[in-house]
């Protein structure tokens, strides 16, 4: 389970990186 948690690490770093930069786009539009 140790690959599995690598490999879902850098997907979850990835997708929360791009909810914070969507969110003050979406505020200020």
């Amino acid at each position: 389970m140790n690959v599995l948690k690598s490999l879902l690490q850098p997907c979850y770093a990835v997708i929360l990186a791009f909810v914070v930069l969507s969110s003050p786009s979406i505020g200020i539009v």
